[in-house]
């Protein structure tokens, strides 16, 4: 289950950049975090660990963060929250609710999240991050499609994907699929959608992840990117 704000503008980061829910909107978030958690509660029984919601400090702003994590010997499934206080107007802003279940045992087909996966498509989408990882924005824009060059220019796509790929040193730059699947835009339009992760990064969940977006499951143009991070905890002065 994913609850984002930022899943219905667009994808670059031109298009994040400004939007900010109102604190109004906050208790709503909440609502539907108790919702998740309560149901994982029923199935898993109390969380293993819990994080009641707390106020987060970070170089990219102040955030409301949350989080309860469960471990059994078949799963682990964690719901968690991030809601943004001032909004920083670059894009960096975060309204998210999130719960996901996976699957220890990867006998279990009917449980593993990787199962709409089509091998072309996972291979275009390592090749395209790999592309942007190093820096080849403009070898990486042949594999794009036509909605995103219709939607923007070549130095406009540059110029919101360098400022996020750039500041990644290169002990950074492994990656690896974290999870794949079809997600449901505003418009009712289907993606296939592969998450990968920094091989460097141990956090659950990623601190980083990559969504590379096909606008169906066979294309293997380029449909959408969406670079997100998880901002890390500072400690807040008294």
């Amino acid at each position: 289950m994913d609850v984002d704000s930022l899943n219905y503008l667009g994808y670059l980061a031109k298009d994040r950049a400004g939007y900010h829910e109102s604190q109004a909107r906050h208790k709503s978030f909440l609502a539907v975090y108790k919702l998740a958690q309560q149901e994982l509660t029923a199935l898993l029984g109390k969380s293993k660990t819990s994080e009641p919601e707390h106020k987060v400090v970070s170089e990219t702003g102040e955030y409301y963060e949350q989080a309860d994590y469960w471990d059994t010997p078949e799963l682990t499934a964690q719901v968690y929250s991030v809601f943004s206080i001032v909004s920083r107007q670059n894009g960096s802003d975060a309204y998210r609710v999130r719960a996901e279940i996976r699957y220890k045992n990867p006998v279990k087909p009917a449980a593993t999240i990787n199962s709409v996966a089509n091998p072309k498509q996972e291979a275009a989408a390592q090749r395209f991050l790999t592309l942007l990882l190093t820096g080849k924005y403009a070898d990486s824009w042949q594999l794009v499609g036509p909605s995103i060059k219709q939607s923007a220019t070549y130095e406009q796509y540059e110029a919101a994907l360098a400022p996020f790929f750039t500041k990644l040193t290169d002990t950074d730059k492994g990656v690896s699929l974290f999870m794949s699947g079809p997600s449901i835009n505003a418009n009712g339009q289907t993606y296939a959608v592969y998450a990968y992760k920094l091989n460097a990064d141990a956090a659950s969940p990623p601190k980083t992840i990559f969504n590379i977006l096909f606008e169906d499951f066979e294309t293997e143009l380029i449909g959408g990117v969406q670079p997100q991070s998880r901002m890390e905890k500072i400690p807040i002065s008294k």
